[in-house]
């Protein structure tokens, strides 16, 4: 009999078949991380240029003024777009996920604290980002969003591990971060060589992706240190974009692997989604998330056209500076010397 004391789940069922939800899960991950990813490249742009100019030009205060412009917008959907994938894991491992919940309560709930913060200190920023203290309130953003994130990886982690149940239960542990085993900032170092070699056998498409995204992390470094050399190409800046952009779906593609690996153990119950749940599925409410996930990236994109569409004032210059014109005189009568020589 396993130890384990993990919730039974015989109970309920599917509303649609397995490989959709995951694909859908891991389709509205990748949107969310791409936002992330905006938010986490803005500061970090924003506090960089920062600290290398000491007085801002009129181009350095459009720039910066039109980053935290979008700013605020790009919190919003980052937030909008990490409620799906959060869904859809809580249907596929909901007995393992509200269970690691329970565990580290406090710290789930102190992650709405930090995004509440977050949101704040980034209109707060916007308000305050030209006067000698406005830096402070950007630097807060990452690391109130980081900390959400390392919240949610416990609970993931914690989530695939049901072994560590008892000892959380106990109040031997608080967050699952104590050991090298199961460090979980070093993910890589912390995985088992059998799902290792098994993601890395080319068996499973998940493990094909997962090598492309490791190809596509060597093409990027070097369009990346050619966008560096050729500033004045501008493929190699768009290929530096899109390279991590799509080899993250693989990326994301292997996390789902591992996590199925992890929850096929013994100790974990030998849960498989494909197995051991009960699909009825539910064509409705199917179509109509389709629909309106749909019609959400139609508008986000039609959001982007008109961020990207809009252009910054130019700056002044001496060139653009108007020229006066002189003034006129009235002009005195001429003087005829009577003189005859």
């Amino acid at each position: 009999m396993n130890p384990v004391p993990i919730p039974d789940y015989s109970s309920f069922f599917l509303p649609a078949w397995p490989w959709l939800l995951m694909a859908l899960s891991t389709f509205t991950f990748w949107l969310h991380l791409l936002m992330v990813g905006v938010i986490l490249g803005c500061t970090i742009f924003l506090c960089v240029r920062r600290l290398r100019y000491k007085t801002p030009t009129d181009l350095d205060r459009q720039l910066d003024s039109r980053i935290l412009k979008t700013m605020p917008v790009s919190v919003s959907l980052a937030i909008t777009l990490g409620i799906a994938p959060l869904l859809f894991i809580q249907v596929l491992y909901g007995h393992y996920f509200y269970t690691a919940n329970i565990f580290i309560a406090w710290f789930w709930m102190a992650s709405l604290a930090f995004l509440l913060l977050g949101f704040v200190a980034v209109y707060l920023a916007k308000l305050t980002w030209h006067q000698r203290w406005g830096v402070l309130f950007i630097l807060l953003v990452p690391l109130m969003f980081v900390s959400i994130v390392y919240i949610f990886t416990n609970n993931a982690v914690l989530a695939i591990q049901p072994e560590h149940w008892l000892e959380f239960q106990r109040g031997l542990r608080h967050l699952h971060v104590h050991d090298a085993e199961n460090y979980i900032l070093l993910p890589r170092i912390s995985i088992p060589a059998d799902m290792l070699r098994h993601l890395a056998s080319f068996s499973t498409p998940a493990g094909v992706a997962w090598m492309i995204a490791l190809l596509f992390v060597v093409l990027n470094l070097f369009t990346a240190v050619n966008g560096i050399l050729k500033p004045q190409e501008t493929k190699w800046l768009v290929l530096s974009t899109l390279l991590p952009v799509f080899g993250m779906i693989g990326m994301l593609m292997a996390r789902q692997q591992l996590r199925s690996d992890y929850l096929a153990r013994e100790v974990a119950g030998g849960f498989d989604i494909y197995r051991d749940w009960t699909v009825q599925p539910q064509i409705l409410p199917m179509i109509i998330f389709a629909v309106l996930l749909v019609a959400g990236l139609l508008v986000i994109g039609f959001m982007v056209y008109l961020v990207l569409k809009t252009r910054p004032s130019a700056p002044p210059s001496a060139a653009a500076e108007p020229v006066l014109a002189p003034v006129s005189t009235p002009s005195l009568p001429e003087h005829r010397d009577s003189n005859p020589s």
